[in-house]
């Protein structure tokens, strides 16, 4: 059964043309840019039930996007991928080395990430779509919004 899934792993490999890097590969939010678009192409793992497989971007199969948070604020992480198969995953490397993933699931044909209290510092964002090559154009979009928190109030009677 493991030699067939490899094979079909082999194979649609093979098949897959390059996917090409996000475009631009790299943006920021801050106080001064509230939000960052960038789009790229990836067709998915195949055989996304593989855990030793999922963990893996490898163009063209998954695409990666960094992206630098210059404030401290609620950051919002959007893949949309419109001509899929469903099961979009988003996963983000945050600059402390914590991982933080979206599963996708046969419904949508995106992933969303809130991270309610984005540090600073550099955010690699990885997008796995759920499409097949030849079937489904490789194409998606993504973007980051960043919500900063209100100014502090005055002290009374200042």
């Amino acid at each position: 059964m493991r030699s067939s899934i490899a094979i079909g792993a082999v194979a649609a490999a093979l098949l897959a043309p390059a996917a090409q890097a996000a475009e631009p590969s790299t943006g920021y939010v801050g106080a001064d840019r509230l939000s960052q678009a960038w789009s790229g192409e990836a067709y998915g793992q195949p055989f996304k039930g593989l855990p030793e497989l999922q963990q893996r971007c490898d163009a063209p199969f998954c695409d990666e996007f960094t992206l630098e948070v210059r404030d401290v604020g609620r950051l919002t992480i959007l893949a949309n991928v419109p001509d899929s198969a469903q099961f979009v995953d988003l996963e983000v490397l945050r600059p402390d080395g914590v991982t933080e993933r979206i599963d996708g699931n046969e419904e949508d044909d995106f992933a969303k990430l809130e991270i309610p209290a984005a540090a600073k510092g550099r955010y690699r964002i990885r997008v796995w779509p759920n499409k097949l090559p030849v079937l489904y154009q490789p194409q998606y979009t993504g973007s980051a919004k960043l919500v900063l928190p209100p100014p502090p109030k005055p002290a009374q009677g200042a």
